[in-house]
């Protein structure tokens, strides 16, 4: 396997060059390269695109990982990674279908790959793509607020128990006051009463 100290596969562009390359242009895409992303081969048309790649860290086993999305002026917009292509799609992947190690498993992966895009074939509709990744990022900013709001929630407990007034009251800010329950608001009152003095 040709490698470099870092997991990067000096094959693997060519490999999927060579396997995926003409599957693409029967859909009408053409090749591309994909704004800051250089650990795989891309392809665009009609405003969308498909991201083929993998991740070095996953050595020495790697998987073949493909992304969709829309091309927005600027730049990519929204993408679906492999596990959500199946929001788009009646099945599932089959990850270890798309396992390799050596230049002929990859080769195998990417007929795979092609025989899944090729029973899926809304990965080409816009509409369908846009609606779906723009839920997507909505789930995800959701999630990170929530997570950001219960750490906010978290510093701001341990402030008020160090009884450092002004951190809690800003980690209090930060969560949000109109979402605290009880308590919190109490302890919210409590260090805007000490910070008065």
């Amino acid at each position: 396997m040709t490698e470099d100290l870092f997991g990067q596969v000096a094959w693997f562009a060519p490999v999927c060059k060579r396997e995926l390359d003409s599957f693409f242009e029967q859909n009408r895409y053409d090749a591309w390269e994909h704004p800051g992303r250089s650990l795989g081969v891309a392809y665009r048309a009609s405003g969308l695109f498909a991201y083929v790649f993998y991740y070095p860290e996953d050595r020495p086993r790697y998987a073949v990982m493909v992304a969709v999305g829309v091309v927005a002026r600027e730049g990519v917009s929204s993408q679906l990674d492999g596990t959500h292509l199946s929001a788009v799609s009646n099945e599932q992947l089959d990850h270890v279908s798309l396992t390799f190690s050596d230049e002929a498993e990859l080769a195998a992966a990417c007929a795979y790959l092609r025989g899944f895009l090729g029973r899926c074939p809304n990965w080409r509709d816009r509409d369908l793509v846009t609606s779906v990744a723009g839920a997507l990022a909505i789930e995800r900013d959701r999630d990170y607020s929530d997570r950001e709001t219960s750490r906010q929630l978290e510093l701001a407990r341990k402030a008020f128990a160090d009884q450092r007034w002004q951190e809690a009251l800003d980690s209090y800010v930060v969560a949000g006051t109109e979402r605290l329950i009880d308590a919190d608001q109490k302890r919210l009152s409590i260090a805007r009463r000490n910070l008065r003095g």
